[in-house]
């Protein structure tokens, strides 16, 4: 089924530059109906084939959207940022040194309270702090590309925060401005070095976990609201916020290419103790833009005193991690030397042709060997002789050389096939064990937690973009709306891109006056569909009822609340507005049902196709458009009679957010029972 929290922006939805009305921009969504989309691979559509050129690999599609609420006179009051920028790494979406909930507490809170002119004042104070951290003067460090990025990045905040505080922007549109500023801000921040750390580069098996990040946040937050919070508190919360285990990982790090992959901007110039000291200080920098004065409460001598905490908490991490790095490298050096011994024999009894290929595997292990005595060194062991005495057998061992004992894994190792050309020596490169085993294929670990996933814990945010002749020009929406099932999102029938679709046409292109006019007759019909869907799918006076009667309920007083506000902040509560639209929706009876399985599969290349063929791009023939519009649709936990309504359903859906789509598959000319069946057989 259409997993609710897999449905919020992901890989695999191709964004266009242009942004025409009812055109969907911005990635949303990839789960959805495997079955049609193999039916059409089948069948020989190229947009639907598999592509598994190792030369583009997948990389998470991230976003952020951030919605501003308004507050008293003309204030930003509430400021909600889902999502994360774009990561500054290919195929991971990286590891925050200091925490990611920390950097927007920093920009959100120079914004609230605060009229969009002063706010954006403060944003500039906000760049200028960044600009005196550690990792900021690292930047002729970085790969050309990296100084390029970072450097746009920091014009772009720039611009738009001076337009915003010079008073150049139009006076409508300055709230959304400052929404896109939180997101120019945090692109930024996110790209200055030592921010993040690209710890699946050589540590797969620790990328990107979640910390709880919220708790330690909450506490410094109180100190800041209302004081005398215990200062022990205070420590734990500073300690938490600070990837230890990954600042680890950075300090260990020998191998100059792997330390420039994992920490870019870092070199072997800095030592050990040098990387680890300017993490820890752009940590307590960040921490004291965000959360002001809690350090000083926190420590009685201060940052002086909180550096050597830090630092006294980091060294602990790394004497653990170089002894399991030492136990591992040792381990390593034991196969090695083993067979070394063996291929020492058997160059000793070779002859002719075959002695110059013993010659070179004996040199392809012994060049292993003194990679793992150099990592074995770097950690503070001490590597033994290598062999220089035959092991004569008296016949070859053709066995080609292990990488090392089948017991001994670094979860660091870099993923590799068998056979791999480069797995003998790649395995080698790594200086950091976890401790846990790896299959001889390099597999390690659980995956590292996607985009798609946290952003699906987080609340609905609705983000509107608008030129200065108060047309909305784009629509983004992120997070997920409240479950109507305990202990699960559940999964929806119709895919919820569709319903992103559905609004994002109603808006896009119009006025806010005219957009609040088209979200009301959503709103209309949304009402006609629970009183008619209702019926076939709860009692009356069931739990779900009552939730979907208090959406609406939400809906109606947000209606009421755009409808009152005045010109300059009206466009806010329509955001506002849109997400109550969202969880009526979601709510409805029958738009979402308990799966056991929510994971979803494809609805973004269905989606992509028929977004192709709306614009005239890609053109489908009608029997694909017919298979693609019902592969956005997931009975499979539906009785007979419930297909009959959610099929009804879903055709109005798609005919709202793929008018013409819907129109060239001539599929209003099927009966209802013809479409289910139709449905059934692509399963």
């Amino acid at each position: 089924m259409h997993d609710h929290d897999n449905t919020r922006g992901a890989a695999g939805v191709r964004t266009s530059p242009r942004t025409p009305t009812g055109r969907p921009h911005g990635p949303q969504v990839t789960a959805g109906n495997a079955a049609v989309v193999q039916m059409l691979r089948q069948a020989g559509h190229p947009w639907a084939q598999e592509r598994n050129d190792p030369a583009t690999p997948e990389v998470p599609v991230q976003r952020l959207v951030s919605q501003i609420t308004p507050g008293e006179g003309g204030t930003v009051g509430a400021v909600n940022v889902v999502g994360r920028p774009e990561s500054p790494y290919t195929g991971t979406m990286g590891d925050h040194s200091t925490a990611y909930v920390v950097q927007v507490r920093a920009i959100t809170e120079r914004l609230r309270g605060r009229a969009p002119g002063e706010a954006a004042a403060q944003v500039l104070d906000l760049v200028d702090e960044v600009s005196r951290l550690p990792g900021f003067q690292l930047f002729d460090s970085l790969p050309p590309e990296r100084q390029t990025r970072l450097r746009d990045a920091h014009r772009a905040v720039l611009d738009r925060a001076r337009s915003l505080a010079n008073g150049q922007v139009p006076e409508a549109t300055q709230m959304l401005e400052l929404q896109s500023l939180v997101g120019d801000f945090l692109h930024f921040r996110e790209l200055v070095p030592l921010s993040t750390m690209n710890v699946r580069a050589v540590a797969p098996a620790e990328a990107g976990k979640g910390k709880g990040e919220s708790g330690p946040s909450q506490v410094l937050a109180q100190q800041v609201n209302n004081g005398g919070t215990d200062p022990e508190y205070l420590k734990r919360a500073i300690t938490g916020l600070l990837d230890v285990s990954g600042v680890g990982l950075v300090v260990t790090q020998h191998d100059p290419d792997q330390l420039s992959q994992l920490a870019p901007g870092l070199t072997q110039a800095q030592s050990p103790e040098q990387r680890a000291t300017l993490i820890v200080e752009q940590h307590l920098m960040s921490i004291e833009s965000a959360y002001p004065g809690v350090v000083a409460a926190a420590y009685e001598g201060g940052e002086d005193r909180a550096r050597a905490s830090l630092l006294a908490e980091v060294e602990i991490e790394v004497e653990n991690r170089r002894e399991r790095n030492r136990t591992s490298y040792a381990a390593k050096i034991a196969s090695f030397d083993e067979q070394i011994l063996v291929r020492l024999g058997n160059l000793a009894i070779s002859r002719g042709n075959t002695r110059g290929r013993e010659q070179a595997s004996l040199e392809h292990v012994q060049g292993l060997r003194r990679d793992a005595a150099d990592g074995l060194e770097a950690n503070g062991g001490t590597a033994p002789a290598m062999p220089v005495t035959a092991q004569v057998t008296g016949a070859r061992n053709r066995n080609p050389p292990q990488r090392y004992g089948s017991t001994v894994a670094s979860a660091s190792a870099p993923s590799m096939s068998r056979g791999s050309s480069m797995a003998l020596h790649t395995v080698m490169d790594v200086d950091t064990d976890m401790g846990m085993d790896v299959d001889m294929d390099g597999t390690a670990g659980p995956q590292e937690e996607s985009a798609e996933a946290r952003e699906a814990r987080e609340p609905l945010a609705s983000q509107i973009s608008m030129n200065a002749n108060g047309t909305i020009t784009g629509f983004e929406s992120a997070g997920r709306s409240p479950s109507p099932f305990s202990g699960t999102m559940g999964a929806h029938t119709t895919a919820w891109v569709v319903h992103l679709d559905v609004v994002r046409r109603a808006i896009v292109g119009r006025s806010v006056p005219d957009a609040y006019t088209a979200l009301s007759g959503l709103t209309a019909e949304a009402e006609t569909a629970q009183a008619g869907m209702t019926p076939s799918f709860t009692a009356a006076g069931s739990p779900h009822t009552e939730l979907a009667n208090e959406a609406r309920g939400a809906l109606q007083r947000a209606a009421e609340q755009t409808a009152n506000a005045p010109e300059s902040t009206r466009v806010l509560f329509l955001q506002s507005m849109i997400n109550a639209l969202l969880t009526y929706l979601n709510y409805i009876p029958g738009a979402t049902l308990p799966a056991a399985n929510t994971a979803g599969r494809g609805e973004g290349t269905l989606r992509n196709r028929l977004i192709d063929h709306e614009e005239g791009e890609t053109r489908l023939g009608q029997r694909q458009l017919q298979d693609t519009l019902l592969g956005l649709l997931d009975l499979t936990t539906a009785n007979a009679d419930q297909r009959i309504v959610l099929m009804e359903s879903h055709l109005r859906h798609v005919e709202h957010a793929y008018p013409h789509c819907v129109g060239d598959a001539n599929i209003r000319q099927m009966t209802i029972p013809a479409l289910v069946t139709r449905w059934e057989g692509l399963q």
